[in-house]
């Protein structure tokens, strides 16, 4: 019997080369985009799952009421984690980690910039971080030590073992390496280099000791490793509790604690000033999900569809193999082998298929995907079933309907055509060219909201602006000279130092007015008096701040029309403010400006002077176009006169902000290539269909050249067999389409409506490839010399 199956499959294989072609190529492709799609969601799913007490392992956030309206975020204050071991038997241990502003490292004549963490020592506890030298129960419990991923260590040290060695912080801090551990892999939600103990936080300028204490700034992460993950429920139902013992009985009105597992935290992030890596949520997650799924239903429908399209033929095979006494049931196990093999074949090229394309997918995920991953066996497993189904679901129209012809009619020369055939292969089409539909106008979509957000003016000026980290003391301390120096370049107009990028959020601070009861949090900007000016925002009501002026130092302030509302100061200007131990008046209105993305509405926001140096972090610099090279050339000088020691670094504002849409912006190149390739499993199975359709009319096309015609009605008869069902599955999945963008389009404060041009442009690519699909297949077959034809009349 699998003898006989065998060489009807291969006959098959030499008998119609075409029909064997589209249907493999059009499998493969299927498979292979969904091999990449599987690679890809198995990655994200991976998400620190390396740990080997991640089940155990919670982070602690909060929902806050800090503006007025309840939000979350990842921030907790610095004693909550001593105090959830001290106060809870639950807790087995806990760690505080805070990301740091980026700092400069030295040691002998090398330095580097990177960005430290500051971490308790039982982060080696509860994290899986392997140790290369040092020992993990001995690292960061000393105040001045640091810990270093081996990358990091091989750049200062080579292969040597650093442990012992001092390196300096920032020119001021001597840090010894305690010791050096596997380099975080990247499938983790929080990645660093530089680990240095957490009571080094203390000698920042930032954070005293009275910072550590302090239960009212929420500046850091906090993980629990519970003893039993069972109980995390119960642990939060305390929280309330825990709340009012530390915060009093109005704590609860501003924020509540919850428990989030660690592996949950890539695909579901909180809003936070986190670096987290997570360049999708669970939602993209279903996104790809569904569409790899979809796109492999295409290669099935092209199956079904060249299935029911070469029925005739294979009536006649089905009643011959009858009459010489096989079953339905051996009929059908043929049919479902044949498909069987197909995609065996078909995932065999999809394997080769998805290994051409890796790099380019790598490229545009930003992801360290192998395709080695796949051979892991429960991932193999995994495919191998999903190709089995491919192949069962491709088969299935053959082996039940084919396989219940009657061979007395058949063997009788007539042509079989089942009940509903032609039904179920439109609804196939539709289905086929619905699903391009929905995709090319999700991708057309997302670019539209994509080039809205990177072009839509966010009311400060960010073209041609620079900025340079100032991660140096001593740059620090010379800053006024340094912007003397700068400014006196003529292709730089505007010279003005910040604790935060403009564009990507600010910290918040507690602000009061005499009308108030008690405190609120509003955000809070701290520049110097060229900052509005640098960055062109518009003044509404009253004025700047004023140059060289002590008074303005110390009590004015700047609010942005948000803030006003908030602090309901009809006055506006003048207006009396207290914001912590700083009490003053406002000088000044400026029009509301987007200081964070756009998926975020425009919250209140304070301008305040700062007269510490040392709280400056960025440097911006608003240049002329035209010279950039010569210009940065010039500015890096004028650092190197300052800072020698300490590298130059800058980056462009735009180019900054634009990365904050660095997800969306993946998303559409994903589904863009998606898109393509739905089109192009459609157009094959179109063509597959066509191909089958001029066969049967290849005497009628003989015979019309014969007597002068063309092959323009043959054209025409062929796009009326499929141009209606085509203009069908644009009318359906338009509106669905339109639906599922409006809700994507909710999870930015700031969007743009789908257009109607969208929807005009995807009717005309969808008819267009129809057309040039059917109309290469009749100019081949008008081709055919009319005598071969018709040599057989």
């Amino acid at each position: 019997m699998l003898k006989n199956i065998i060489k009807i499959i291969f006959r098959t294989f030499k008998r119609q080369k075409s029909y064997t072609l589209i249907n493999i190529i059009g499998l493969a492709t299927g498979l292979a985009v969904f091999i990449l799609i599987a690679l890809f969601i198995n990655d994200e799913w991976s998400y620190d799952r390396f740990h080997t007490k991640a089940d155990r392992i919670f982070r602690m956030s909060e929902n806050v009421n800090w503006t007025g309206k309840w939000d979350k975020t990842t921030m907790t204050s610095a004693p909550m984690g001593p105090a959830m071991i001290h106060d809870y038997p639950e807790v087995e241990d806990a760690v505080r980690i805070m990301p740091w502003f980026k700092a400069t490292l030295h040691y002998n004549d090398k330095s580097f910039s990177e960005y430290p963490y500051f971490a308790d020592a039982s982060i080696f506890n509860i994290f899986t971080l392997p140790m290369v030298y040092g020992n993990s129960s001995a690292a960061l419990r000393e105040k001045n030590t640091v810990t270093l991923s081996q990358t990091f260590a091989r750049k200062f040290f080579g292969d040597e073992n650093p442990v012992g060695k001092i390196i300096s912080y920032n020119g001021n801090i001597a840090l010894k390496v305690d010791g050096v551990f596997e380099d975080v892999p990247h499938n983790s939600h929080m990645s660093f280099d530089v680990l240095v103990s957490f009571e080094t936080l203390t000698d920042t300028m930032l954070i005293g000791q009275e910072g550590l204490n302090s239960w009212e700034s929420h500046n850091n992460y906090t993980y629990l490793l519970l003893k039993d993950a069972g109980k995390a429920a119960q642990l939060e139902k305390k929280f309330p509790v825990f709340i009012e013992k530390y915060f009093g009985k109005d704590g609860l009105k501003k924020f509540l604690p919850f428990l989030e597992p660690i592996t949950s935290i890539h695909l579901n992030p909180q809003k936070s000033s986190s670096k987290e890596l997570s360049i999708v949520n669970l939602d993209y997650i279903k996104i790809f999900t569904l569409t790899g799924i979809f796109i492999l239903l295409l290669a099935c429908i092209n199956y079904m569809n060249l299935a029911t399209a070469r029925s005739d033929l294979r009536a006649r095979e089905v009643g011959i193999r009858k009459v010489m006494g096989a079953t339905r049931g051996q009929i059908m196990k043929s049919f479902f082998a044949e498909s069987l093999v197909f995609t065996f074949f078909a995932f065999i090229i999809a394997i080769s298929l998805a290994e051409i394309c890796l790099p380019v997918f790598r490229n545009i995920t930003q992801k360290p995907l192998y395709l080695p991953a796949i051979f892991e066996w429960k991932f193999l497993l995994f495919l191998l079933g999903v190709s089995f189904v491919t192949g069962s679901i491709a088969g299935a129209w053959s082996a039940f309907y084919l396989s219940g012809c009657q061979p007395v009619i058949v063997l009788k020369g007539k042509i079989v055509s089942y009940k509903g055939q032609s039904v179920i292969r439109k609804i196939l089409v539709v289905f086929q060219f619905s699903v391009s539909v929905f995709l090319i106008v999700t991708s057309l979509s997302v670019y539209r909201q994509l080039h809205y957000m990177k072009n839509c003016d966010l009311g400060f000026d960010k073209e041609n602006m620079i900025f340079l980290e100032l991660n140096s003391p001593n740059v620090k301390n010379k800053l006024k000279t340094l912007k003397q120096e700068l400014l006196q370049n003529p292709e730089i107009k505007h010279v003005s130092a910040s604790f935060y990028i403009i564009g990507r959020g600010g910290g918040l601070w507690n602000v009061k007015t005499p009308k108030m009861k008690e405190y609120t949090t509003m955000v809070t900007y701290m520049v110097d008096p060229d900052f509005v000016k640098t960055f062109n925002l518009k003044i509404k009501a009253g004025r700047d701040f004023l140059q060289n002026s002590p008074k303005d130092c110390e009590t004015a302030f700047l609010l942005n029309e948000q803030a006003v509302k908030k602090l309901e100061l009809n006055e506006g200007v003048n207006g009396q403010i207290d914001i912590q131990d700083k009490h003053g008046i406002v000088v000044g209105v400026v029009k509301d400006f987007h200081f964070e993305s756009l998926h975020n509405t425009t919250e209140p926001l304070i301008i305040t002077l700062n007269t510490v140096p040392e709280l400056f972090h960025f440097l911006n610099i608003k240049i002329e176009p035209g010279n950039f090279k010569e210009t940065i050339a010039f500015i890096e000088k004028k650092w190197k006169e300052i800072e020698p020691t300490q590298p130059f670094n800058y980056r462009f504002l735009d180019a900054t902000l634009d990365r904050m849409y660095g997800t969306e912006e993946r998303l559409a190149k994903i589904i863009l290539v998606f898109t393509v390739l739905a089109i192009l499993i459609g157009c094959m199975g179109l063509l597959g269909l066509t191909m089958f359709t001029v066969e049967q009319k290849t005497r009628e096309i003989g015979i019309r050249k014969i007597f002068g015609g063309s092959g323009y009605k043959i054209f025409i008869t062929i796009i009326r067999d499929f141009f209606p069902w085509i203009l069908v599955s644009i009318m359906i999945a338009s509106p669905l389409a339109y639906f599922a963008v409006l809700r994507w389009l909710e999870t930015f404060a700031y969007n743009k409506a789908p257009d109607w041009k969208i929807f005009v442009y995807t009717a005309g690519i969808v008819l267009l490839s129809g057309i040039i699909t059917i109309g290469y297949q009749v100019n081949k077959a008008m081709k055919i010399n009319p005598v071969k034809a018709l040599k057989y009349e």
